[in-house]
């Protein structure tokens, strides 16, 4: 049986067999034209009329932030792939890398600036938030690298009704020995909403 992917309004994950009844099934063939598909018919309208997109990715469509996450991470997969080849220890750099749609964070990697143009294409536009050596904007949040007692302080960027800063009380790191990621990140996603 050929690998497909099972996908309905509450799960998506890939499988060998069609067994599951409440799942459509797509083949990556099926998949790519899909895809191809949606990014080849968006059209907008405006006033009277209507204008078919051309460029880019439709925004506004639930697929949208999947799709842009995908175009994006085949840039970082390729540019991980050479530069573990060419130079590993220049790939380790970036293992505290990490990317939320379109907020990008780098933690002890003073390079990454230099290889921006290696990494992405040209078209995305990239904004650098680093205020300081040890103080950056990521998600709408000021981080701020402090002394033992204290190693980080976080601050809101943006007004939007919540506190205008707050102690990091829990940092977080799953590891295989974690308890179950489902439930971890449920935790961790209603101590946002408690704080919000």
């Amino acid at each position: 049986m050929q690998l497909a992917i099972a996908t309905n309004n509450f799960r998506t994950f890939w499988t060998n067999d069609r067994k599951y009844a409440k799942y459509n099934y797509f083949s990556r063939r099926e998949l790519c034209l899909a895809i191809d598909f949606l990014i080849d018919n968006i059209y907008v309208r405006f006033g009277d009329s209507v204008f078919r997109q051309v460029i880019g990715i439709p925004m506004g469509t639930n697929s949208a932030p999947l799709l842009a996450d995908l175009f994006i991470h085949t840039f970082e997969y390729d540019f991980m792939l050479t530069t573990m080849k060419q130079d590993l220890t220049k790939a380790v750099q970036f293992s505290n890398t990490f990317r939320y749609m379109d907020d990008l964070l780098s933690i002890n990697n003073e390079h990454f600036g230099h290889y921006i143009n290696a990494s992405y294409p040209s078209e995305l536009e990239l904004k650098d938030t680093t205020l300081t050596s040890n103080e950056v904007h990521y998600l709408d949040t000021r981080i701020k690298t402090g002394n033992s007692n204290k190693p980080f302080h976080l601050s809101q960027s943006t007004t939007r009704g919540m506190p205008s800063h707050f102690e990091l009380l829990i940092f977080l790191i799953l590891t295989a020995t974690s308890p179950p990621t489902r439930q971890t990140y449920g935790v961790y996603i209603s101590q946002l909403a408690r704080y919000a």
